[in-house]
């Protein structure tokens, strides 16, 4: 294929927009990421106190228990204890957590998100 002469094969816009693109998902991604994987990881703390035995560990330690796991993970701003529900029965326990997180997905846009984690397991 033969290119006319003032053809030049350049593509530089085209280029720069393409590299502002990927620049602004990985930017965004840099900065939700990181809201995500600490909910899953308070997640998985709830999952695995909701297992623990009913005698050894009642309601007021399990609450404790959340808010330690909250602090570890960084989310001591968005979960309290008004924020967790334990519903402690002769054969489960369910832990029921909500709370709101605002992130900076881009400069000057923000999203809230809304996180729900539910552990419903049977007591040992």
């Amino acid at each position: 294929m033969l290119r006319s002469e003032s053809e030049k094969g350049e593509g530089r816009l085209g280029s720069i927009i393409w590299l502002l693109i990927v620049a602004g998902v990985l930017y965004a991604g840099w900065n939700l990421i990181p809201a995500y994987f600490s909910n899953y990881n308070f997640a998985d703390k709830m999952t695995e106190l909701a297992r623990a035995p009913k005698y050894s560990h009642p309601d007021d330690r399990i609450e404790s228990e959340l808010i330690k796991a909250a602090q570890e993970n960084h989310l001591e701003q968005f979960i309290g204890p008004k924020t967790c529900k334990i519903n402690t029965l002769e054969v489960r326990r369910v832990i029921v957590c909500e709370y709101d997180r605002t992130v900076q997905i881009l400069p000057g846009f923000q999203k809230k998100i809304h996180f729900k984690s539910e552990a419903d397991q049977p007591l040992i």
